[in-house]
């Protein structure tokens, strides 16, 4: 082997045409390859811009879910009962009973009815409890109250007891002829606290009554014939009974003998009314009283 190259030679014939031919197409194949990116560089540019397209009109899904928070809101007050009067008569009742009770304080009408006897109305001052009749013989109001003193705001177990007495049937009054005709009562009345749904009273002498309850208080209203002169029951002597919506019994006689509640800040017992040491005196151990509402 030399250094030096072979001598030049002429190519074959048609060689140099093929060659040329050849350069050519591979010229027009590299073009053609550049024209063919563009319109898929685009078509990426355009899937592209679709996407994000797409991503821009979701809808605003807003922050991330949060959990679900429950508002709880206090009961609405149970609606006060009216007893189908209007409000000016409610305030005549008010105004006149406190009147003839002589309370000082305003009276507020917390129960109401009509029977044999006629018609009635309980009533409650801050401090005191107030029992009126209303029209009966011939009386516009006949009211029976005090000027306060009774722990009214507190109970004596399911219920306290405010009002206690008798009224003797109108025909045992001839000196009142008015009253001709009217049947007496025995009356119990007071507050209960919001599980009393039902209360029955029996006397000695086998006198029966239902209370009526309202407003968060009882009225046991036991009618007795018009002659009846208010007697057979000198002592009081009662058996109640409380119960709940499902029928339940209550404590019973809760505010009865043999039981007595201290009224918080004070040295007195209720319901009698003395002070806890003697109130405890007969063995009874005092329990705190209950707020009324």
């Amino acid at each position: 082997m030399t250094g030096v190259l072979p001598p030049t030679r002429d190519l074959p014939p048609g060689r140099q045409a093929r060659i040329r031919a050849d350069l050519e197409r591979a010229v027009a194949g590299r073009g053609s390859v550049r024209r063919y990116l563009v319109p898929v560089l685009a078509g990426a540019t355009a899937v592209t811009a679709v996407v994000t397209s797409v991503v821009l009109l979701q809808p605003d899904q807003g922050p991330d879910p949060q959990p679900a928070v429950h508002v709880t809101t206090d009961p609405e007050p149970a609606q006060r009962e009216t007893f189908g009067l209007t409000p000016e008569q409610i305030a005549q009742i008010e105004q006149g009973c406190a009147e003839d009770a002589k309370v000082p304080d305003k009276a507020t009408l917390s129960n109401y009815g009509a029977d044999e006897a006629g018609r009635w109305a309980l009533l409650y001052t801050a401090k005191a409890a107030v029992w009126c009749d209303i029209g009966r013989g011939g009386e516009e109001y006949e009211a029976s109250g005090g000027p306060g003193g009774l722990h009214v705001d507190w109970l004596a177990g399911n219920y306290s007891t405010h009002v206690g007495g008798v009224r003797p049937g109108g025909d045992s009054h001839p000196f009142k002829p008015a009253l001709a005709g009217t049947a007496g009562y025995r009356i119990r009345a007071g507050r209960v606290d919001s599980s009393v749904a039902r209360m029955t009273w029996t006397a000695s002498d086998g006198g029966t009554a239902e209370a009526k309850i309202a407003n968060g208080t009882f009225v046991l209203r036991m009618l007795y014939p018009s002659t009846w002169d208010g007697g057979g029951d000198a002592n009081f002597s009662t058996e109640r009974r409380a119960f709940d919506a499902a029928g339940n019994l209550l404590d019973p006689d809760s505010d009865g003998e043999g039981k007595c509640w201290v009224v918080p800040g004070t040295n007195e017992a209720i319901p009698d009314y003395r002070p806890v040491d003697v109130a405890e005196s007969d063995g009874r151990k005092c329990q705190p009283a209950k707020p009324w509402k």
